[in-house]
């Protein structure tokens, strides 16, 4: 009896007698002793085998509850088992769910303060950065400031000792290559007082 099935050639046949999970390629045929039923309802009957695998398959997978084995101190080193002179150390239970967001909330709580006392002193540095900025402006205006005193200071004593050098001119009026008379000596003045 041939099988006009489409899927006739694909299809495989676990066979027990050949130890536990051997595959065997051959043909199954839709009235034959593997399938007793219809082709479809053989088909169907092994997607609900395969898809009860998958599923138990994952139950399996998930994690289980582990209790912890005790751990031994040996000296300065941890070990699993059992060493002379060696201190037993319990295991530590992992923490419940309360405790966790506890843990999670006290983790934000300090996130936020670290945040707040970033920005405060980023806005400290930044009103130091323009506090140093003002106060070297000033300086800067102040030594400017003081320049212009010296430099009027000295013209007015430049003008002064002019003065009086033009009153003890001998009668040409001019000096002979601009040089001082030999006993002319500088003398400054207190601005506004008018002593020496």
């Amino acid at each position: 009896m041939k099988n006009e099935h489409p899927f006739h050639e694909t299809l495989t046949h676990r066979w027990s007698g050949h130890g536990a999970g051997a595959v065997i390629s051959a043909p199954i045929e839709p009235n034959g002793p593997e399938c007793p039923a219809r082709f479809e309802a053989c088909c169907s009957l092994r997607a609900v085998a395969c898809l009860g695998s998958i599923l138990l398959t994952t139950v399996l997978a998930l994690p289980a509850p582990v209790e912890a084995a005790p751990a031994w101190r040996c000296g300065n080193a941890y070990s699993d088992t059992p060493c002379p002179g060696g201190r037993r150390i319990d295991a530590i239970a992992a923490p419940d769910e309360g405790a966790r967001r506890a843990a999670d909330e006290a983790t934000r709580r300090i996130e936020a303060r670290a945040d707040a006392m970033e920005r405060d002193r980023l806005h400290a540095e930044q009103a130091l950065a323009a506090r140093n900025d003002r106060l070297l402006l000033a300086q800067q205006r102040l030594a400017q400031a003081q320049a212009r005193e010296t430099a009027r200071l000295a013209m007015l004593d430049k003008r002064e000792h002019a003065r009086r050098q033009g009153g003890k001119k001998s009668g040409s009026g001019k000096r002979g290559g601009g040089r001082h008379a030999t006993g002319d000596s500088f003398v400054a003045q207190a601005a506004g007082t008018g002593s020496r």
